[in-house]
């Protein structure tokens, strides 16, 4: 009984703070229009497979935030370090990368990405041709957009 009163005491001291901090934030109760210029982040989902398929190293070391936080399909958080390593090591290897669906959503210098690829290639010696779901956050950082954080899944994807 006591842990649940102490719990409830925290809650209640605590969450106006939240409700606070969240509407002190820039463009908190703005409504983004329907129409927000997403265009700029459609390229730049184009420009990351393109850099997928061609491990092209500095165009990946470009898009991804050095903070980048990457929770890859098996549950393995990885840095843009190790993200890049993959690619320059030829440890992964992709050969084919078919966007199969994609949804953007952005707030102001914010946007979220939720794309489904089929992917075929090798990690190591074990080929792979798997359907993934990426969600992707991007950031505005001064003057270039970046990744600063990335999800995957394994699933079985429709055309949406």
């Amino acid at each position: 009984m006591r842990g649940r009163k102490s719990k409830f005491l925290l809650c209640a001291y605590f969450l106006p703070f939240v409700g606070w901090l969240a509407m002190a934030q820039p463009g908190y109760g703005q409504r983004v229009p329907v129409n927000s210029d997403i265009s700029e982040i459609v390229h730049l989902e184009v420009v990351l497979r393109r850099a997928m398929l061609d491990s092209d190293v500095d165009k990946l070391d470009e898009l991804m935030s050095n903070d980048l936080i990457f929770t890859d399909h098996t549950g393995a958080l990885l840095d843009k370090q190790s993200d890049i390593q993959a690619h320059r090591s030829g440890m992964l290897k992709i050969k084919e990368l078919q966007p199969l669906n994609e949804i953007v959503r952005r707030s102001g210098d914010t946007a979220v990405v939720s794309t489904c690829l089929a992917i075929k290639g090798a990690f190591g010696d074990t080929a792979f041709a798997e359907i993934f779901r990426f969600t992707r956050v991007w950031a505005k950082q001064e003057t270039h957009w970046s990744i600063v954080a990335a999800h995957s899944s394994v699933v079985e994807c429709q055309d949406q």
